[in-house]
């Protein structure tokens, strides 16, 4: 797994995803970004017409060959107390991303290498999931598939650092 520090959307990836709701809203996070910046993933999650979208993905083709990835491992909106404040559901986290990774392995050559870029703490500031879990499961989906590799983008994360450098 890599981090970099920057801007997932405009990232160097193959595949993206990010976690969402169910209820086709796409109002804050990254989530609203994406739908700013690529009307078509916002599309791809309004004509997924599922009545339990837990578990689930839709997809879109972007411009430049690659795709962006609507996880729906989120049960509820936001951080709004269910739970304990936890809406981030690791099991449906899980099971796509393992869906995921291995439609894309049987859709590309074993000896190529699958870069999907994930936002850091995906699941965690809305969805109230913990980024040492949702890790974890990053970690171990990828030890699953020798040929896919995450890369964590950390948009905050330069600011953060330099925010930390002592003075003189």
């Amino acid at each position: 797994m890599n981090k970099i520090y920057g801007d997932l959307l405009e990232g160097d990836w193959d595949y993206a995803c990010h976690i969402t709701n169910q209820f086709k809203t796409f109002g804050s996070g990254i989530a609203y970004f994406i739908k700013k910046k690529y009307p078509e993933v916002y599309q791809a999650d309004l004509e997924y017409d599922v009545e339990n979208k837990l578990g689930t993905f839709s997809y879109s083709d972007i411009p430049g060959g690659r795709g962006i990835y609507n996880i729906y491992a989120m049960d509820g909106l936001g951080n709004d107390g269910t739970h304990k404040g936890r809406n981030c559901r690791y099991d449906a986290l899980v099971d796509v991303l393992d869906q995921i990774c291995s439609e894309l392995t049987e859709a590309h050559s074993l000896w190529s290498t699958i870069n999907i870029g994930v936002p850091y703490q995906m699941g965690c500031c809305r969805a109230g999931g913990s980024w040492l879990i949702v890790e974890g499961i990053l970690k171990t989906i990828e030890d699953m598939y020798p040929n896919i590799q995450f890369t964590i983008y950390d948009i905050e994360g330069e600011e953060k650092a330099e925010s930390t450098l002592p003075t003189s």
